[in-house]
């Protein structure tokens, strides 16, 4: 697990860096992101432990409202090897009103689908919310640090998973 100190290290980091370019969004743009996380959740009595992936494709209705698709994948849960999978659809808000702003917090809403496999699939309706920070290092891409949470129903338990994301964003268009 990464400790606390690496943590904020890593954040100074990309604030030292961030403060080098401008946010460009704009309505028309798109984003791509990938975000990688380490997650820790309880479903009923038990503690689990897995790796998950994100990836987001989005588009701008406006410089501070996008909208879009979330894909999750992951496995290796306490060590046997199961795969989890989620599809969203989000919409976010982007607290963006300068050009000039090289740090640009977010807010999201989701919902879809989420489940698991080992052998046998199960899936259900799933919604959340997400939130986080976008540090521009160029006008065209930015590294992100974010939470996700998600709530589920799967086999008649109850499934919330917080999740800290980081991960990186390319826009493109217009």
């Amino acid at each position: 697990m990464v400790s606390k100190k690496v943590l904020v290290l890593a954040a100074v980091m990309l604030l030292a860096i961030a403060g080098t370019s401008y946010a460009g969004t704009e309505a028309g743009m798109m984003e791509l992101g990938l975000q990688g996380s380490y997650t820790q959740t309880k479903i009923g009595d038990e503690d689990f432990k897995f790796y998950l992936g994100f990836f987001n494709f989005g588009y701008f209705i406006t410089p501070q409202i996008e909208v879009g698709v979330m894909g999750l994948f992951g496995g290796n849960i306490n060590g046997e090897t199961e795969r989890i999978y989620a599809g969203y659809a989000d919409a976010r808000y982007n607290f963006c009103y300068d050009k000039a702003q090289t740090v640009v917090p977010y807010l999201g809403i989701q919902a879809g689908i989420a489940g698991s496999a080992n052998g046998s699939s199960e899936s259900a309706f799933a919604y959340g919310a997400l939130g986080g920070i976008k540090f521009f290092v160029t006008e065209r891409a930015s590294l992100n640090l974010g939470v996700n949470w998600a709530h589920t129903k799967i086999a008649d338990t109850d499934v919330d998973t917080f999740t800290g994301t980081i991960g990186v964003s390319f826009y493109f268009g217009k």
